[in-house]
């Protein structure tokens, strides 16, 4: 499984992957349009999995929903490109294995953020009693 400083060398890889993919495809509107709409979104994913790193517990989480936002846009940008012949199934296998990864190491960050939250706001709702009044 990914740690922090794995997640961000992962996103880099993907980021620079993403570059070459969409410098490889061919050239026209509907091509162009989608690669960058994918290359957006690669890109993007990088730059919202470094700002959970170092964010408050509860803005993490945040962070982290939305990077997978990010993440199933991406996939769904491969898709469109896979489907319509732009880029062949070899490809685009290779590039969601590493988005797979990025969401499960976001999913595992969310559960254990949700668990430690709602420990965390359990125990602010509990209130304090002072033995000395029994």
């Amino acid at each position: 499984m990914l740690d922090e400083q794995g997640l961000k060398q992962k996103t880099r890889c993907f980021a620079i992957q993403a570059i070459r993919l969409v410098e490889a495809l061919p050239h026209g509107l509907p091509a162009d349009e989608l690669g960058r709409q994918f290359l957006r979104c690669a890109t993007t994913l990088g730059i919202f999995c470094r700002h959970t790193c170092w964010r408050s517990p509860q803005a993490r989480l945040q962070q982290l929903h939305d990077t997978v936002y990010v993440a199933e846009e991406c996939l769904y940008w491969l898709e469109l490109l896979s489907e319509s012949g732009f880029l062949p199934n070899s490809k685009v296998e290779i590039v969601v294995v590493d988005i797979t990864e990025i969401l499960a190491y976001c999913f595992q960050e969310i559960h254990h953020l949700d668990r430690s939250t709602a420990v965390d706001q359990v125990s602010d709702v509990v209130p304090h009693v002072d033995p000395r009044h029994r």
